[in-house]
């Protein structure tokens, strides 16, 4: 006679068959979890002293220490001094009106004619420079100057042209070159104005952003030190 389904035979022989089939598929798993364990560690887990032995991370990557003593980009002699940041009479190239700045040590003024040369440059060439910004002159050595001429486009992003003249044999500002994938952009001095217009920028923004919100942008300009 056939056992049914609710009978004590059939009831009892079923869930002994289930548990030894449950038993091998589960030891085929504790052994392929086994065969194919991979030893993680995390980066925080790697030193940096040391050759790195985990897959995907560098090896012999510097210490801090190291970088400190072959490559910091400051000369031994280095000495940093304090510059001066002057505001002057706001600049209007062609579809630009530009605030204007000139940076320098007070022992190495920027003269006349510099500041005139300069002027000249941001007026009558096109620099492709449009809407509200600022111009940097700034003195950095001897006879070397960098004019950058900075607006706001996009809404919130600094766009700059960066132009430079080199002593006495270069008549004019020129185009810097910068065709290295790696750029320079501020140096400390010059980040001092460009936080101003930074802060000035943003409480633009909150504004109705028409006529005399930017009046009052323009009157808003940084002199002190840097």
């Amino acid at each position: 006679m056939k056992a049914s389904a609710c009978s004590p035979t059939a009831s009892s022989r079923r869930p002994r068959h289930n548990v030894k089939y449950l038993k091998y598929i589960t030891n085929i798993i504790n052994r392929l979890s086994l065969k194919h364990q991979v030893n993680y560690r995390s980066p925080r887990e790697v030193s940096l002293k040391s050759p790195q032995d985990t897959q995907g991370y560098p090896m012999n990557q510097p210490t801090l220490a190291h970088i400190v003593e072959t490559d910091l980009g400051i000369p031994a002699g280095y000495e940093h001094r304090p510059k001066q940041v002057e505001p002057g009479a706001v600049i209007e190239p062609p579809g630009a009106t530009l605030k204007w700045y000139v940076l320098c040590s007070q022992r190495q003024p920027v003269p006349e004619n510099i500041v005139s040369l300069a002027r000249a440059r941001v007026t009558t060439t096109a620099l492709e420079s449009r809407g509200l910004g600022f111009v940097i002159l700034h003195r950095c050595e001897e006879d070397f100057y960098f004019l950058i001429v900075c607006t706001w486009r996009n809404s919130n992003e600094l766009w700059q042209t960066v132009l430079y003249k080199d002593g006495e044999a270069m008549r004019s500002f020129e185009r810097f070159p910068r065709e290295a994938a790696h750029k320079p952009t501020f140096c400390v001095w010059e980040l001092v104005p460009v936080w101003h217009e930074q802060q000035a920028w943003l409480r633009f923004l909150a504004t109705a952003r028409d006529a005399p919100a930017a009046r009052d942008w323009l009157r808003d300009v940084y002199t002190g030190p840097a």
